[in-house]
């Protein structure tokens, strides 16, 4: 099976969060209910472990490129996690 994009993505669209790590980059955004993103972070997760430099302005182009990475996989793959209504119910 091919993957939809390049990197690895976590997505949490009901806590309102996505990131996608490619090489040593990581972009950490922000979604809508809609899954749209509404603002994201850059790290370099090489030279900063903790996330505590946001690049995003530094490294402009690389943080937009990865932030379209993203939206299209948001856009492409369905969300996987569960419902509230469904965890609750296997409980």
């Amino acid at each position: 099976m091919k993957r939809p994009i390049d990197g690895l993505v976590f997505s949490r669209p009901r806590q309102g969060m996505a990131a996608i790590r490619a090489g040593e980059w990581k972009l950490l955004a922000e979604v809508n209910a809609k899954r749209e993103i509404q603002s994201a972070k850059l790290f370099n997760v090489v030279e900063d472990i903790a996330e505590k430099r946001d690049l995003s302005a530094a490294q402009a182009d690389k943080a937009r490129r990865l932030q379209s990475r993203l939206q299209t996989y948001l856009e492409t793959v369905g969300d996987p996690s569960p419902t509230m209504r469904r965890r609750k119910k296997a409980e």
